[in-house]
């Protein structure tokens, strides 16, 4: 173990004395390289496969640039509500459900 540590050039003074941190730095050290997508073709793979799949799941431009506009909206509704009624909140309550699109019956 200790040859490995010195191979890696991680080897420390007290690694000779306490064979766990040893054994957990050399661990590490090794992991960290499986994992390495410049060393490993399946880290790589990994990875890209990751990566795809949080590029299918998030929302286009478009989608997000929808949801701001909406949220903008809604902002607006809220604040024109709140000023024309003040403290009703039947009122308040009128003028957002016109502005979401649940109607009154």
């Amino acid at each position: 173990m200790i040859d490995a540590l010195i191979v890696h050039c991680i080897y420390q003074a007290e690694h000779a004395a306490n064979p766990t941190k040893a054994l957990a730095d050399l661990i590490s050290w090794e992991t960290r390289i499986a994992l390495d997508p410049l060393v490993s073709s399946e880290a790589q793979a990994l990875w890209d496969s990751g990566h795809r799949a949080g590029r299918e799941k998030s929302p286009t431009y478009a989608e997000n640039q929808q949801l701001r506009d909406r949220i903008q909206e809604l902002e607006d509704a809220i604040h024109l509500a709140i000023g024309c009624c003040g403290n009703d909140p039947h009122g308040v309550r009128g003028i957002l459900r016109l502005a979401i699109g649940d109607f009154p019956t």
